[in-house]
Order: structure tokens, then sequence, then C-alpha cells
């Protein structure tokens, strides 16, 4: 596993792995009054970079923003770019991603999974359990859904949000004891949002939540803050 510099994004083998696009989010800023430009074109030339380092693609789930994609056209212009891009594309379903199957469905190489554990290694989106099957072999855990920043205050005490990598230490005893299920996980990381203005809050988010407890955090350029 190798986190790519300067990207919401980490290479695990022949796989690039990105998380959180929110295809759509802009719609829910214009319904605020804000306007900012359309994301799509934005992610795929950054995919695009990325595919250099490798030909495979995994989603960590929310590809969409809203459950019910106002405008569809949206999401068929990225997964029609993108399954040019790689060989394969796995989407991890997120909980933004009511009805995906109904876009890919015509792409041969895009596959929509509710969990993937490649070797020891288990692939989320995390706002729900995984299945006690996966759990039981997984070393390592790499999910979405956290939306993982952290809130940085300068010598003015003006208080920027910057995208970040947390990483955490899986409470295996604890889980056992809540879900029944022996568990040997090492590590569990939280990626950022890949959609470049979707921040994040930095708050854990969902079932997985209360067995975690945070030993790094990394910025994009891989600067340790914690």
């Amino acid at each position: 596993m190798e986190f790519i510099v300067g990207e919401s994004a980490i290479k695990y083998g022949d796989y690039i792995v990105i998380s959180d696009i929110h295809i759509g989010f802009e719609e829910s800023i214009e319904e605020k009054g804000y306007t900012i430009p359309d994301q799509t074109s934005n992610v795929v030339e950054r995919l695009r970079v990325l595919n250099e380092k490798a030909k495979n693609l995994i989603i960590l789930g929310d590809v969409k923003h809203n459950i019910f994609l106002n405008d569809k056209m949206k999401i068929l212009l990225f997964l029609s770019k993108v399954s040019e891009l790689f060989k394969k594309i796995i989407i991890v379903k997120g909980n933004h991603d009511g009805n995906i199957e109904n876009y890919t469905k015509g792409y041969k190489n895009i596959t929509v999974v509710l969990e993937l554990l490649i070797r020891d290694t288990l692939f989320i989106h995390g706002h729900k359990y995984a299945s006690k099957e996966v759990m039981s072999k997984a070393k390592n855990i790499l999910t979405g859904h956290f939306h993982s920043a952290h809130k940085l205050k300068d010598h003015l005490g003006t208080i920027t949000t910057r995208k970040t990598w947390a990483v955490y230490k899986f409470n295996n005893e604890e889980y056992f004891k809540k879900q029944k299920v022996k568990t040997s996980v090492k590590k569990v990381v939280g990626f950022p949002c890949f959609n470049a203005f979707f921040d994040g809050t930095g708050e854990k988010n969902g079932p997985y939540s209360k067995f975690l407890e945070k030993t790094d955090v990394l910025t994009l350029d891989l600067i340790k803050l914690v």
C-alpha cells in the first residue's frame, strides 16, 4: 500500500484506490446560493494522471452525492470517461449510491460490490458492517465515509480545513464482544474525499467508529500532524 503524494489516492498493487467522489455535490451548493464549477472533468483529469501509476481502479463508495441524482448525464459522463481509462473498475457501494447499478450495467469493465477483500485487505465504504466472513480474514481495512480532514489554526487564529489521511488502531476485543466475530485487524485507514470542493469534517462516522483509536494523521503531502 502506497500513499500517492499530493492526492487523495492510494496505490494498492495494480489498483488506484479513491473514495467519496460525490458527483452532483455542486447541486446542493447551488441550492444554498453558491456556484462552483462542475467537478466531473476535474475528477476525470486527475484519474487520467493516476492511471499512469496503475491500470485498475477501486472507488470506496459515494460516487454520487445524492441517492436520486437529478442530472443523470453527469454520472453517465463520468462512468464513460473513466471506463476508457482503466481496465477494471470496482465500485464498493456507499450510502449515496442508491441504484448505481442502473448506471453501470452498460460497462463490462465496471463491477459494483458491497465489500471487497484482496488478500488480507478489506475495502469498504464504512457506513455499515462488513460481513462476518471478510472481517474474520482482514488484517487491514481501507474505508471511505469518514471524509478525513483536519482543522489547522495559523498564528493569526485563522482556521483552515485540510484533507488528511487518518490511521487508526482497531479494537478487536471490543469488536468480538459487540459483534461476536473474531478479528485480527491491525490497521484502518480513513480516506479523504476525492472531490476537490468537499473537504470533509474530520469526524469518523458509521458503526466502526466506536472500535477505532486514531494513531496518525497525515496531510496529502504526507506531513504528520498527529
